[in-house]
């Protein structure tokens, strides 16, 4: 039965036969008219009130909360990376900024510039779950924790599994 159908049924219940079989008439009384109203709006698709995903709008906050600047303060690898990376890695701390913004993230460090997609596929609170993606589809997976104006991160991916530390920037 489409909901549409209903509209009929509703006139009948506040006006009785007459009203039910006439798309002209009157429903008496301006109380009956406004509950009719509403209910003819819901049965036929209307609006849902501006309700949302309780999902989609975490997902929404991480990602406004995400986006910025961020200066990279400390990374610790859950093994050795091994030379050279280790001490390539350490150089960055506290001089590589991410600027984040609609899915896309430039790092430009010291000799060092990159620009990635990401994504947030996962919020809840002040954690988030998000995903890198670099130039040949290699994405790299990330739990993320908003704390202040800090956001520790976790690498779940090798050979960058770790944790480690952004700062908000300017």
């Amino acid at each position: 039965m489409h909901r549409c159908s209903l509209v009929p049924l509703i006139r009948f219940m506040l006006c009785g036969s007459a009203c039910a079989l006439s798309s002209t008439a009157v429903v008496p009384g301006a109380a009956a008219a406004s509950v009719a109203s509403l209910l003819v709006l819901s049965a036929c698709g209307g609006s849902t009130g501006g309700t949302q995903d309780p999902r989609v709008v975490e997902l929404k906050n991480a990602q406004a909360r995400l986006e910025g600047t961020w200066r990279f303060m400390s990374f610790e690898p859950e093994t050795p990376l091994g030379p050279p990376f280790d001490s390539l890695v350490r150089e960055q701390f506290g001089k590589l900024d991410l600027q984040l913004a609609a899915g896309s993230l430039t790092a430009t460090g010291a000799g060092f510039q990159a620009n990635r997609r990401y994504e947030v596929t996962q919020a809840t609170g002040d954690a988030a779950q998000a995903t890198v993606i670099d130039d040949m589809g290699v994405r790299y997976e990330f739990d993320l924790f908003f704390e202040g104006n800090q956001l520790r991160f976790v690498s779940k991916t090798s050979p960058w599994r770790g944790q480690g530390m952004l700062q908000r920037g300017q």
